[in-house]
């Protein structure tokens, strides 16, 4: 859901943005619109950088990175810490605490437990950075 919703929203501000675009502007474009949505980082950095849109620093932002970082252990550490969140044991713990404090998780060693309250809380911190987005970029 969200992911769709911020991939849209790129693509609305950019064809707002390129309506009257003359043909190399449409072209150069087009060499960077993968970019646009390659990663959770690289549309952020787009959004403030091109269309001036940022809630970095709040507290959706701040959760909803605690999310991506869930979403990853799920998808590439099945279930696991990835190797790249176990890479510094300092920013291991940090991470650990964030999932527990703010994901409802549990941990077993580098193994996430989710509760009934994960899922909650993930469609809350989803719902909440979709909300801080969209009023950002209403304010545009």
């Amino acid at each position: 859901m969200t992911e769709g919703y911020v991939d849209d929203l790129l693509d609305q501000l950019s064809a707002a943005d390129l309506h009257a675009a003359s043909d190399f502007q449409e072209l150069a474009f087009g060499q960077v619109r993968t970019q646009l949505h390659q990663s959770w980082q690289s549309r952020r950095q787009w959004l403030k950088d091109g269309f001036g849109i940022s809630i970095a620093g709040s507290q959706a932002a701040q959760e909803f990175d605690v999310l991506v970082e869930l979403r990853n252990a799920l998808t590439h550490g099945a279930g696991e810490l990835t190797r790249l969140q176990r890479n510094r044991l300092s920013d291991q713990l940090a991470l650990e605490s964030k999932l527990v404090s703010v994901m409802k998780l549990g941990m077993r060693g580098n193994r996430l437990n989710l509760t009934a309250e994960t899922s909650v809380a993930a469609v809350k911190i989803a719902c909440s950075y979709v909300i801080a987005l969209d009023s950002g970029a209403r304010a545009r």
